[in-house]
């Protein structure tokens, strides 16, 4: 009986997978104190297919299911975007406002009426 050598092969690929990422395009913080003039416009880079949005502002209960996101009152607004491959970014940003207005009398005189 003859032996006949196997002879295995094994093919290793590589795959580099682009990391997806996030740019915070513009925010826009509140004008006036009290006002919901706020808003967050991002890009996301590096995905694949439809991305889901997940807006959330856990203190005011705001949620929201688009992009970019306006009508914000001051706070911490919470990102979760994944696209169809499962790449996942979380980003939290914070859109501030001034502090309200604070009016303080100096000096107060009576008026003093003859007669």
């Amino acid at each position: 009986m003859s032996k006949i050598p196997l002879l295995f092969s094994v093919f290793l690929a590589s795959l580099t997978f682009a990391q997806c990422s996030l740019e915070i395009y513009d925010t826009t913080h509140i004008n006036c104190n009290g006002e919901n003039t706020g808003s967050i416009d991002i890009t996301l880079t590096n995905t694949t297919g439809t991305v889901d949005y997940n807006w959330v502002n856990a203190e005011s209960g705001f949620t929201s299911p688009v992009e970019d996101i306006e009508n914000l009152f001051a706070g911490s607004y919470e990102l979760t975007a994944t696209d169809e491959l499962g790449c996942v970014f979380n980003e939290t940003v914070e859109i501030q406002e001034t502090d309200g207005l604070v009016i303080s009398l100096d000096n107060i005189q009576n008026e003093i009426c003859g007669g």
